[in-house]
Formats: structure tokens, sequence, C-alpha cells
């Protein structure tokens, strides 16, 4: 919603030869077609509408509300745009050739972009954080532009090196779907038709990668550097004079592409750092039982939240009458029940008639983070960690979600902060956090799952966020020891994931800590390095994995 998006479309608009808007409400007959009745009855034949979808013939159909739209629209949308034509209400073909922009109007609660849909577009462009300076301040495209570089794109050709390339980093990437990978291609042709060049070079091939793939990620590749290929023995000089005088011969596209392993670390590294953590994120999907999602998120209830289906019922002080679904269920039936009863000729209502509303809540959630206050760098981790907990209060009021920190350094975790939606609160319980000593890791993960239960008998959502490097050194009695502490340590994750709740561990060791990913795989959480604590970034990782707890 806002000005930044409608300034994105009255740009789309001078460049697209029509908008048309397609409501979430249509039918199969505002669709496809039907019978326009008032033309029928004035001139005595039968007339038939065109339906939107054979309207927006090469026109760009925007969808609002997209992450609601019923099912039959995205079947009749998706079979529309695979197939690039649609079959009216009298059986004829009618080309139908559009570009789809589909509008996600979820808020944070909300379900997101249907899959069957998501693979059909090309781009996902996120509008929040665009300033309305920057959005209007966007030049305008120019039509004789636009028609040099439909010329230069008609005239490109497929080059065999750059779409294995595509098609390695799709792979590695865990993308699969053919779609996307037409999708990068289409992107990379049209970025060497802007600058103007015939063949696609490698920049056009990080591009589309970083505008394509990457947004779609569902793994990573292994960080493992490839061993160096061995340089190519230089070829002798022609001894031939005649062969010297040759002019020589343009460069072949296909040996002066780099391997897929150089695109992609070029994409991510144009990145920012924000954006690859949702990607590393995102490409870890949940495992184990919290993959199914949680008892404590989604509540019934027939008072507010989410409308949800009526269903039969008599309506109470709890349970409020839906007129529409009880009119729409007895209206089929008034002809058998008027011939029942001729001298009645009001609408007739029985009991099986009545439906009332229900309603879907979520429940709030509240972040639990475990907090590694042991070693030298424990100030810095406190000082970010209190930021962190900060921002993610203030951006939580509103969603009546809750913050608990707890604390292990020494021979002890504790419990820094209880779950509290208070700012000032969480202020003066941070304020002079000491630092430094052992690392009780078991003892913390026992607290938080103590924590947990409580949160899960009130009716909250918890979610783990651990804040450490993994290594474990005292026990759960207090006592030194290495081995047994990372084995308790263990054990207690494992506890964790038995019960369901979510996790995401975060790991602060200068280099990726394989005990610590293997802690985050016991908890069935995801894992995110980050050597460098920083408030911001901290936060939007753990409102991230906030956001993913919701279905």
């Amino acid at each position: 919603h806002g000005p930044v998006r409608e300034a994105w479309l009255a740009a789309c608009q001078s460049a697209a030869p029509r908008l048309q808007r397609v409501p979430i409400s249509a039918d199969d007959g505002a669709l496809l077609g039907s019978l326009d009745l008032s033309a029928t009855l004035q001139s005595g034949h039968l007339h038939w509408q065109r339906g939107l979808l054979a309207q927006a013939d090469g026109a760009w159909l925007v969808l609002p509300m997209a992450e609601r739209a019923p099912r039959g629209l995205l079947a009749r949308l998706t079979q529309t745009m695979d197939q690039g034509h649609v079959q009216d209400g009298q059986g004829q073909r009618l080309a139908s050739r559009f570009t789809l922009v589909a509008m996600d109007e979820a808020d944070p609660e909300d379900s997101p972009l249907h899959e069957s849909l998501h693979v059909r577009l090309a781009f996902a462009l996120q509008l929040d954080h665009v300033p309305l300076q920057l959005a209007q301040a966007a030049p305008a495209l120019d039509p004789t532009q636009l028609a040099q570089v439909r010329t230069r794109l008609a005239q490109q050709r497929q080059v065999q090196s750059s779409l294995r390339a595509l098609l390695e980093v799709a792979a590695s990437l865990g993308l699969g779907d053919a779609r996307l990978l037409r999708h990068a291609w289409r992107v990379a042709c049209v970025s060497a038709a802007l600058r103007g060049s015939a063949p696609v070079d490698e920049a056009d091939l990080t591009r589309a990668i970083r505008c394509v793939l990457l947004p779609r990620a569902r793994q990573f590749p292994s960080s493992e550097e490839a061993p160096p290929a061995e340089a190519p023995t230089p070829e002798p000089p022609p001894e031939s004079s005649e062969d010297a005088t040759d002019p020589p011969q343009a460069p072949n596209p296909d040996e002066a592409m780099p391997p897929p392993e150089m695109l992609l670390a070029a994409s991510l590294a144009s990145l920012p750092q924000d954006v690859l953590d949702r990607l590393l994120l995102q490409a870890q999907a949940p495992r184990g039982p919290s993959a199914a999602g949680h008892s404590g998120e989604l509540r019934r209830s027939l008072q507010r939240g989410r409308p949800l289906p009526s269903r039969p019922g008599r309506p109470n002080d709890q349970a409020r009458l839906d007129v529409l679904a009880t009119l729409r269920h007895a209206a089929p039936r008034q002809r058998l029940r008027a011939s029942a009863d001729p001298a009645n000729p009001r609408l007739q209502l029985r009991s099986e008639d009545f439906h009332t509303r229900r309603y879907q809540q979520h429940s709030p959630t509240c972040l639990i983070l475990a907090l590694d206050a042991s070693g030298s760098a424990a100030m810095h981790r406190l000082a970010q960690a209190k930021g962190a907990v900060e921002l993610l209060l203030a951006q939580s009021y509103a969603r009546r979600d809750q913050v608990c920190v707890i604390g292990f350094r020494g021979a002890r975790a504790e419990c820094l902060l209880p779950p509290t939606r208070s700012l000032v609160r969480a202020k003066r319980a941070l304020a002079g956090l000491p630092g430094g000593g052992g690392t009780p890791l078991a003892s913390a993960l026992e607290l938080a799952l103590v924590q947990a239960q409580r949160l899960r008998r009130d009716g909250q959502t918890p979610l783990l966020v651990v804040l450490s490097d993994g290594r474990a050194n005292v026990t759960l009695e207090g006592l030194g020891g290495r081995q047994r502490a990372q084995e308790e340590a263990q054990a207690m994750a494992k506890r964790w994931a038995y019960a369901g709740h979510a996790a995401l561990w975060i790991d602060t060791a200068p280099q990726p800590e394989p005990l610590a990913q293997t802690l985050a795989q016991l908890l069935q959480g995801r894992y995110l390095p980050m050597p460098q604590v920083q408030s911001q970034r901290l936060a939007a990782a753990m409102d991230m994995e906030r956001q993913a707890l919701l279905p």
C-alpha cells in the first residue's frame, strides 16, 4: 500500500501498453467470458462477453491482494500463463499473453504468496523501505529507447555456456524448476539489450542470478574452495607468415564465460548483509516437529481474529450469527418449504440453516535470547544484544510479543530478563551486565526449556535464539569438563527439538564453528554465522525467524 507503490505503477504504465486489474473475487464467468444478458435481451440473439483474461492480451494484468487469491482464480491464471491462450464459454480459443503483476499486501501474520504463482513471477520487489522521494525521482521509461531494446532483444541468441552456467548455479542453490531458469535467462538477455551489447556477458548473468535465483535459494553451496586449475601450456606462435596476416577472430562467448562459482560469488558480494542473512535463513528449511507448526501459534476464536469459513451452529453470547451464510444455506430450500406451507410467502428459516462466524488468532510470540556472556568478547556481545532487545521490543509492542533474556557465564545460567513487553524494564535489567568466565551452555538450554514450557502453558509461542560459539566447558553441576559439558549441551538440544519448539543459532565464532552447527542441527533450528555481532543485524535476524513461525 501507499504512494511508493502507486509511483511504481505509474512508472510501469509508461512502459506497458495498458494496465488492467483483476479482482480476486472474479469467478469463471468474469475470467473466461459469459453471456451478456442485457445485450441478448435487447437483440433477441445470444451475445457473449469476453472475459478478463482474453481482454488482458498484450497488457499488464494487476492482481491486488494476491496472497488471498482463491485456488480457482490461481488455477485459471497459471494455466493461461503457461498456455498463452484461454478457452471462453463458447469453446473458442482466444489469445491471452499478459505480464502479471501480483500485489502481495499481506501483513506479517498473513499467509505468503502461493507457490504456484511465485515460481511464475520473475522478480520479487520489496517496496517497504523505498523512500517516496526516490520513487518519485525515478526517470520515466522512454518509448523510443524501449523500442530499441526490444529490437536488440529479438536479436539475442542462446549461448550454451551461459545457459550451462545458469543451470549449474540454480542447481547449487537447490532450484530445479525450469521456469526459474527461463526467467533468469530472459533477465540476462534484457540486461544485455539495455547495455546495447549483443552477446550476454558475465555482468548480465550476475544480474540475473541476483534478481531471480538468489531470492528463491533453498540452499547455499559449501564455502570450500576448489583446487586451482593448472595453467594451460601456451601454444607456440604460428610459423607461417600468412597466418600472422589474418584478421583476429572475435572471441567465442562459449569460451569467455567464467565458471558458475565465480558468477555466484560475484552475485553474493553485491548484496547487503541483511539481505544475505535473510537468504541464508530462507535457504534452511525447517526440520522436524517445528516444520509442521506449533499448537500455540494458531487459536480458534469466536470473537476476533482472521475470518474463517462459517460453520453450522446456533448463535449464542459467544458465537455470532453469520447472516449471509445462513441465507445462502436457506435460499435453495425455499421452493420446497413454500410448497409445504403455501399460506406463508415470507422467507422460511430453520435451525439447520444457522451458521456462526469463526476467527483465527495468532498467539503472541516470546523470543528467548540465550546470551553467551563468557569469554573476552562478552562485553561487545552484551552491548549489541542489549541494543537488539530494545529494537525488538520497540517493534513488537503492537504485536504483543515478548522478549526473555537468559545469560550464561561462570558456573550457571540465569534469567536476566523475564518475559516482558516493557522497554523500560528491559533497559533497567540489562544495564551493567557482567561478562567473562566459563560457558555453561547446557544450563542455559535447560533454563530456556523451562521458560518455554511456561510460555506454552500460557498460550504463547516460544522461539529460542542462542548467541554463542557452541564451545561448552561447564557441566550442569557447575564443574569444568569440556567433553561432558558438550555431551550435556547436545542432550539438552535434543530435548528442545523433541518439545517441538523453534530455534535459531547465531554463531559468534570468527569462523563457522562445527560445534555450533551440530547443536543447531540437534535443536532442529536454523544456523546463522555472525562473527561481528551488530544490534540492528541481530534484531533483523531474530525478527525474520519470528516471522518464519507464521503459517
